[in-house]
This record gives C-alpha cells, structure tokens and sequence, in this order.
C-alpha cells in the first residue's frame, strides 16, 4: 500500500502502521524531517508545505493520512487573542476535509476533526474558584456523517 502521510512530525502515527507500507513523509521542519528519517530510514521523506504537497500529489497514493496542527480556532487562538494576537482562523484543516471529500477516490483520514462546535454561553467555572474560565467553553462533537458506515473519535475517515 501506497501511504502519504502529511504533516509526518517525528512519526508518532507512523508507528502503528504495518512495516511494509510504502510511505512518503512530508513535514515542514526540517529538523523534525531529520528525526522521522533517522526512526524510519525506510520511508521517503519530503520537507515542504503538506497542505500544498497533498494538493499536487494526491492521486498517487492508495491511503492519505493527514494530521494538520491545532487550527487557529483551537483554544490556542483564544490565549493569543487574550494577548493581543487577532487573526482569522486558519481554514486549511476544512479545506483539506472538502477537497478529499469531493475528489480524493483513495481511503482517507484528517485526524482532528469535528462535525460540530457548540459554543456554551457565559464561562465555566470551577470548583474552587470565584471566577469563571479565562476561555470560552465549548462542546465539540464528534460522528458520522450520514453516509459513513464508521467513525473514530477525533478523526474522519472516507470509504
């Protein structure tokens, strides 16, 4: 099996995966690039833009596995925001699930993804203290949809 696994890290999903997948690596860093290389001397490494990579490269490979980092509309761009950091969020994550969705004709996962976000009104509060969260609360909800005969929490997978 053909594997393009985006957004490699050091390859902490790659050890799972059975050792005779032909895999091609892509992560951004090249040092981190290094250390996937030296846990995994087998499997094609490639160190630019994974978002751009799976664009251009994505009907060469039998399984894509994606798993982008923590979208700007995580909690981390409420602490940056509470610091005076405001930016929109960073759709890549949405892009990538749309564009697998409507042309990828190989199985799939983007790790990380929700169907959908409730936002709570008002903060958290906490036993033992006075006030509430310094975040907004939400409740991230995670199933199939309505066509997927399979779905794991935090992750997306396309038949």
């Amino acid at each position: 099996m053909n594997v393009l696994n985006l957004y490699c890290g050091i390859g902490g999903n790659r050890k799972l995966w059975p050792k005779e997948c032909e895999v091609t690596a892509v992560e951004n860093n090249p040092q981190i690039a290094k250390i996937y290389q030296d846990f995994f001397p087998k499997d094609k490494v490639i160190v630019c833009d994974a978002h751009k990579y799976l664009l251009e490269h994505y009907k060469e490979f039998d399984f894509i596995w994606s798993s982008p980092p923590c979208p700007s509309h995580s909690r981390t761009n409420t602490f940056l925001n509470a610091q005076g950091i405001v930016r929109y969020p960073d759709m890549g994550l949405w892009q990538e699930i749309v564009f697998l969705r409507n042309f990828c004709h190989s199985k799939w996962v983007v790790e990380k993804k929700a169907t959908e976000i409730r936002f709570i009104k008002g903060r958290l509060k906490f036993s033992g203290h006075k006030q509430g969260a310094p975040f907004p609360s939400c409740i991230v909800i995670f199933k199939p949809a309505s066509h997927e005969k399979k779905s794991y929490v935090a992750t997306k997978i396309r038949k």
